[in-house]
């Protein structure tokens, strides 16, 4: 082998010593930089994990938060459940009592109605039967003036016995005046009522004034109060009827003398006033009433006039003492 081909194999070995240390050296560049890239990236994903961790704390203790005011507010309305509960078992309960106490109130109501239904019909009785009796006395006494005729006739035929004739007319005027006595007893006429009564001591025989209301309405307008007083008792001329006070008073007696006698000029001889009777209250309408124990025909009419006016009255008035 010459000298050359040596130096040439030098040369070549040198360059492929030149050339695998070359590579060598950047292989281990290479590897340093995808080392210090790697760990970059690992401690990226190392500060994300920790944020993540840090975030999934929050948000546990958030949740944990979220979970106790959730319970809190179900423990609440569990409670509050709780007292609508007992609200509508006690609602209940007492709907169930007043239901007891209207059916006992209807019972009751029930038979005041069958009672009160029953009192009219008695009533009714009691007064067909006093116009019975009335019609009765009333053809009794036509029969004892026919006798009295008669007995004046024979007292002129019989002149030659006076006294025994004398006897026996007044005989038969006795028995006439007992008959006439007993037909009126029950029914008189309003002024012979307030005369035969001490004060005080009117009182109505219509308990349940509203039974008799009707008829006493038509009799009030038959007897021409309407005029003053109005249709249904409204006033005009008059005071109305409706208002709350009656100025005189309310009770019976006052009021049933009131009207028989009248107020003021328009009561003969003064009467109402002499009795004692004077204003209680004051009214806008003011003047004196009429005097009507002539014009109504019997105490039983009048007491059934003021049963109604009581219906207008007590619809209007504060306070129902009727």
């Amino acid at each position: 082998m010459g000298t050359d081909e040596m130096l040439e194999r030098k040369n070549t070995m040198r360059i492929g010593i030149w050339i695998v240390g070359a590579l060598l050296v950047i292989g281990y560049i290479f590897t340093g930089y995808r080392t210090i890239e790697t760990r970059q990236h690992l401690e990226a994903v190392k500060s994300k994990l920790m944020s993540a961790k840090q975030l999934a704390a929050k948000t546990a203790a958030e949740t944990d938060a979220q979970i106790n005011e959730i319970q809190i507010k179900f423990d609440q309305a569990t409670s509050k459940i709780a007292q609508l509960r007992n609200k509508l078992d006690t609602a209940q309960s007492q709907l169930k009592e007043r239901a007891s106490s209207l059916e006992t109130m209807r019972s009751e109501l029930e038979s005041v109605k069958q009672l009160a239904a029953k009192t009219a019909a008695e009533t009714d009785a009691q007064i067909n039967e006093l116009w019975t009796k009335l019609d009765q006395g009333t053809s009794e006494i036509g029969q004892l003036r026919n006798k009295l005729d008669t007995a004046q006739s024979q007292l002129k035929e019989k002149a030659s016995s006076p006294e025994t004739m004398q006897s026996k007319l007044e005989g038969d005027k006795q028995t006439v005046n007992r008959v006439v006595v007993e037909a009126y007893a029950e029914i008189m006429t309003p002024l012979e009522r307030v005369a035969s009564t001490p004060k005080g001591q009117l009182k109505s025989p219509y308990v349940d004034f509203a039974s008799v209301a009707e008829e006493g309405h038509r009799k009030y307008m038959a007897a021409g109060c309407n005029g003053c007083h109005g249709g249904g008792g409204g006033g005009g001329m008059a005071a109305p009827l409706t208002n709350p006070v009656w100025i005189y008073g309310d009770d019976d007696d006052t009021l049933f003398r009131l009207i028989a006698l009248g107020t003021g000029k328009l009561s003969p001889d003064n009467a109402f006033p002499k009795l004692g009777y004077g204003r209680k209250g004051s009214e806008f309408v003011v003047g004196p009433m009429p005097h009507f124990g002539e014009i109504i025909k019997t105490d039983d009419d009048l007491w059934k006039i003021i049963a109604w006016m009581r219906t207008v009255h007590c619809s209007r008035r504060v306070e129902d003492r009727c």
